[in-house]
C-alpha cells in the first residue's frame, strides 16, 4: 500500500503470489505425502490383521452385495 509506483506494486504482487504459490505447493506435497503414509499403514495393519484372521482378501462394505464376515470391528481395534 505503501508503494505509489504502478511499476513495482505490480511486481511486488506478483512477487507475493510467487510466494503464496510456491507456499501451498509445499503444503500440498507435505500434506500428501502425510496422507499417503496414514494410507499405507492403514492398509498394513488391516493386511496383517485380516491375514492373523485367515482372510486372504478384504473387501470394503460397499462392494459386497451379499455374504461375507464383517471383520470391521476387529480392524478398528487394531487401528485405534
Amino acid at each position: 500500500n505503501k508503494q505509489t509506483d504502478a511499476k513495482k506494486k505490480k511486481s511486488l504482487a506478483e512477487n507475493y503470489e510467487k510466494q503464496l504459490a510456491a507456499k501451498r505447493e509445499a503444503f500440498t506435497k507435505d500434506y500428501a505425502a502425510k496422507v499417503k503414509a496414514a494410507d499405507n499403514n492403514i492398509t498394513a495393519q488391516i493386511g496383517k490383521k485380516a491375514t492373523e484372521m485367515g482372510y486372504t482378501m478384504v473387501l470394503p462394505k460397499s462392494a459386497v452385495v451379499y455374504g461375507g464376515d464383517d471383520i470391521t470391528a476387529a480392524i478398528l481395534k487394531v487401528i485405534k
